[in-house]
């Protein structure tokens, strides 16, 4: 009771506990005496015993869309705006368009690694074993020398990025 008397007198306009004080001519806020009230006491009570407390550390993880996820939502993002009868413009976005040009390069990227890898391979003994997997693909499997190349370069990116299970 005492709190709420700190203000102005709305009857007569005198100011009670402000001590001169202008923000404290309005009163105490509720929001802010309720905050302080029970906020004060819980630090007490907490300070007063002796209670082991645990604390669980855990990493955090999957913050970010995943890339299906990214997907989906991308794909959403396009059919709302062919509903609406507009043109879907990936540069209009400075997030996507990055996004798009990063995956852009690092498919370009994977090409020009396992290019380089399938059709120029340094190491002597590398390139022998890529040709008799090239061999078996044609003899066994039927596949012409350019069908077997395009082979080597799949499963090869499949490696690349990662997706192998």
């Amino acid at each position: 009771l005492l709190l709420g008397t700190v203000g102005q007198d709305t009857g007569t306009g005198v100011p009670r506990f402000t001590f001169g004080v202008p923000e404290l001519f309005q009163g105490l806020q509720f929001v802010s005496l309720a905050v302080g009230l029970f906020g004060v006491a819980e630090i007490l009570r907490n300070l007063e015993g002796d209670i082991t407390r645990s604390v669980m550390v855990q990493k955090v993880k999957n913050l970010w869309l995943s890339k299906d996820d990214f997907r989906r939502e991308i794909m959403n993002y396009i059919g709302a705006l062919a509903i609406d009868g507009k043109k879907f413009v990936y540069n209009t976005n400075e997030r996507l368009q990055k996004a798009l040009e990063l995956k852009q390069f690092e498919d370009q990227k994977d090409s020009i690694k396992l290019t380089s890898l399938v059709s120029n391979v340094i190491d002597k003994s590398a390139q022998e074993k890529i040709d008799v997997v090239k061999h078996r693909l044609i003899k066994e499997h039927g596949y012409c020398d350019i069908c077997s190349t395009d082979v080597l370069n799949f499963v090869a990116s499949i490696f690349a990025r990662g997706d192998v299970a």
